[in-house]
């Protein structure tokens, strides 16, 4: 019986993989956040105006002048 229940046996081991796979997928999910991130934050460093860039990106605003397109993506007609 102590080989399949308990503290050491296989219905835990085999809990604890699955525990560890799930563990390793989030870390290197987190992982690829923390890139995309650091290379926001070199950008936003080395830009000249990086709030025009921000405001431009997440505001929708623009200069004078400009003229700014939304594009969106509909959802496909359902038959």
């Amino acid at each position: 019986m102590g080989s399949l229940f308990g503290d050491r046996g296989l219905l835990h081991l085999f809990e604890q993989r699955e525990r560890t796979g799930a563990l390793q997928r989030e870390i290197e999910e987190l992982r690829a956040e923390n890139r995309r991130l650091g290379s926001e934050i070199q950008a936003l460093r080395t830009e000249t105006h990086p709030d025009e860039r921000l405001a431009r990106e997440q505001l929708g605003m623009a200069r004078p002048g400009e003229t700014i397109f939304i594009l969106r993506e509909d959802d496909p007609v359902q038959p």
